[in-house]
């Protein structure tokens, strides 16, 4: 639905900027195992993420359920 594509949309966009981003690095350096040596920055990325637009999230969904109860 449209509130599953709002919420997960900034996780969306972050997953494919990081890692079309990563997989430049790789090509670039093909002796290190980026993806592995990535992985750490990746969740640490996305728990900034939720950390900064939790209350957001939150809040949208409390809305659309909201609006959903009293629509019946």
């Amino acid at each position: 639905s449209l509130l599953a594509l709002r919420v997960s949309s900034p996780f969306l966009t972050y997953a494919i900027i990081v890692n079309f981003a990563f997989s430049l690095i790789n090509r670039l350096t093909p002796q290190v195992a980026i993806f592995y040596i990535s992985t750490p920055f990746v969740i640490a990325g996305a728990a900034l993420i939720m950390y900064d637009g939790l209350y957001a999230f939150l809040s949208e969904y409390m809305a659309s359920f909201g609006g959903w109860l009293t629509r019946g």
